[in-house]
């Protein structure tokens, strides 16, 4: 059975692929989304046919249809953190995150990929909170802009003093471990 893809769940200006021929055409969100888009669309924003035609092997423009589980809000294990640990937990998660994005993050306002999830989950596993860290809810959607290669950091908190590196020694640090990996 051939998925279908409602046009209005796709992001504005998200580049669309025009090669039927693919044998991954079927499962592909580009593929999926050009066969939704609506007659009455002037003008489409398309990945470029001339550059497909020398992609050899796997497409580097392929995002796979499988649904992912995305997390919403974890403010609920942040409540179950001791008062003296949790400082430490929201300090690391802002270092890794941003201050705003933290915040949004922490709310359910902005959803969290699963490789973020992962390195939230470590924070608190790493600070031992005692019970099993679990988000405030899930939600199940396609994994529209995710590249494969972006990663999620976030600094191992240093117990003995309850601090983390400063935000600009975070980011190098950051940036060595990205380049090495």
């Amino acid at each position: 059975m051939k998925e279908e893809i409602s046009f209005t769940q796709v992001p504005f200006n998200y580049p669309l692929c025009l090669n039927e021929q693919c044998p991954k055409a079927a499962t592909c969100l580009r593929q999926l989304a050009m066969q939704s888009m609506p007659t009455e669309k002037d003008y489409w924003k398309i990945i470029s046919p001339k550059r497909l035609a020398t992609v050899k092997g796997e497409c580097p423009f392929y995002r796979s249809s499988q649904k992912a589980r995305y997390a919403k809000g974890f403010m609920n294990m942040l409540n179950s953190l001791p008062y003296n640990k949790r400082g430490i937990a929201i300090a690391n998660l802002i270092a890794g995150f941003g201050q705003r994005t933290y915040y949004r993050a922490r709310k359910g306002e902005r959803l969290l990929l699963p490789e973020e999830q992962q390195s939230v989950l470590n924070v608190f596993r790493h600070l031992d909170a005692g019970t099993t860290p679990e988000f405030d809810n899930y939600v199940e959607g396609y994994l529209w802009l995710y590249t494969g290669n972006q990663r999620l950091i976030l600094p191992t908190p240093c117990l003995t003093f309850g601090k983390t590196l400063p935000c600009l020694w975070q980011k190098f640090a950051n940036a060595v471990a990205k380049s090495c990996q």
